[in-house]
């Protein structure tokens, strides 16, 4: 293939990942609202109302903007078509991470890796593991700041592989402000920060350079400013805290004192051991085992050929891993940014096998990765009857009985409800 026409067919084959990905997510995605958390990141930023914490400003404003301008079906429908817009977003940045990591057939800076047919092959076979694993799917399938959560690891970690590939500050900038829409998003993704930042320094960036960045990452906290705006407007939030106006008011929750010291980092070092073998069963439920083999072969191929690459991806992966399985709520939901991490790492794997096979000329690499593609395909098959939220309509035939109840009989009564029943009726 001539190297002119493999930029026009990465772009093409990215594409078509984004659509068959959001297919099979809009295929299996939730029809109507959905208990518990997904129903309040559903209403909650329709009301111009502030989320629990830590109040995730980012993502308020995103499902605004979205519910406004994706007219599609009712408001909790197309709200959970955000979530499988995301995932499969999410996907195609792995798919170019992968390509960052063979020579950059737009920049010409070669990186030691196998270009041609087998990046790209690499590439989509990274991004499909990620889409197959259990826990990123059921993200994308009904509303939850999760998917958003892994989706600005996804920019992140794409920005910083490109800003090394091109050397052009743009693309570091740009990191910049990804990374200040993460802090406004989530604390979680602050966890990423040890290996963006390793990786940044080891470029060895101009001080004026690092003060840019400094000055992009500031102007990516604005979408703090909604909650002192909006707690300072009349009338108050109809939902969410009304002293946002206020420091103390405002760290209570972007900081979420009082869940802080029950959940995080739970367990202590003699428990770790045991953590390991929980990491190896949730791992497992992802991907198959030669899979994961093949994020190993990824990280050493990495740490032999481009060692920021492997520190990068590494770091953030271990970190991650290290937070998320010290916790004891929302595991699952807090692990899908290593998986991003994961699956580049498995793409890297790919391109390792590439490239052995290429240089002792057993088989055209190509035809290999796609013979694994089956892990990914086996996964779908397996997965997509079973994981499937288009026939679930639990929460509004909740609602609908609770107002068939007691509707004509001219009750005032008050309803006590557990949090995963009641949103569905605010809703």
């Amino acid at each position: 293939m001539a190297d002119d026409v493999l930029p026009l067919v990465s772009r093409l084959l990215s594409s078509i990942v984004f659509l068959l990905s959001l297919a099979v997510f809009v295929s299996t995605l939730a029809p109507g609202i959905v208990f518990g958390d997904p129903t309040e990141y559903t209403l909650i930023p329709h009301l111009w109302a502030i989320l629990h914490p830590p109040g995730y400003a980012f993502m308020t404003l995103l499902v605004k903007v979205w519910q406004m301008l994706a007219p599609i079906g009712s408001l909790a429908y197309r709200t959970n078509l955000l979530a499988a817009t995301t995932g499969a977003l999410g996907g195609v940045l792995v798919y170019w991470c992968v390509l960052s990591l063979t020579p950059d057939p737009f920049a010409k800076h070669p990186f030691g890796a196998p270009a041609g047919r087998g990046g790209i092959m690499a590439a989509i076979f990274a991004a499909f593991c990620l889409y197959t694993a259990s826990n990123y799917w059921q993200h994308s399938i009904h509303t939850n700041a999760h998917i958003v959560t892994a989706a600005l690891a996804s920019i992140s970690i794409s920005l910083l592989l490109h800003w090394r590939a091109t050397h052009n500050d743009r693309w570091l900038f740009a990191f910049g402000l990804a990374a200040g829409l993460s802090v406004t998003h989530h604390p979680l993704l602050v966890f990423g920060f040890p290996a963006y930042g390793v990786f940044i320094l080891a470029g060895r960036p101009r001080i004026k350079t690092l003060i840019q960045l400094a000055a992009f990452a500031l102007i990516g906290l604005a979408p703090w400013l909604y909650f002192p705006i909006r707690s300072s407007m009349p009338p108050p939030p109809p939902f969410g805290p009304h002293d946002m106006n206020t420091l103390d008011g405002f760290l209570n929750l972007v900081l979420a004192r009082g869940l802080t010291g029950v959940n995080l980092f739970h367990f202590g070092l003699n428990e770790q051991w045991h953590r390991l073998i929980v990491f190896w069963s949730l791992i497992q439920l992802q991907f198959a085992w030669p899979v994961v083999l093949l994020a190993v072969v990824g990280l050493i191929w990495l740490a032999r050929r481009d060692w920021r690459a492997a520190v990068l991806l590494g770091l953030h992966a271990f970190v991650n891993l290290v937070f998320t399985l010290n916790s004891v709520q929302d595991v699952m939901a807090y692990l899908l940014p290593p998986l991003v991490s994961i699956a580049v790492l498995i793409g890297a794997g790919a391109l390792a096998v590439s490239e052995f096979l290429k240089t002792r000329g057993v088989l055209k690499a190509p035809r290999v990765l796609v013979v694994l593609l089956i892990f990914p395909l086996v996964n779908l098959v397996w997965l997509y009857p079973r994981i499937s939220l288009s026939s679930v309509g639990d929460a509004d035939a909740y609602v609908d009985s609770v107002f068939a109840h007691f509707a004509g009989k001219g009750m005032r009564a008050v309803l006590l409800s557990d949090w995963e029943h009641a949103t569905p009726l605010w809703y």
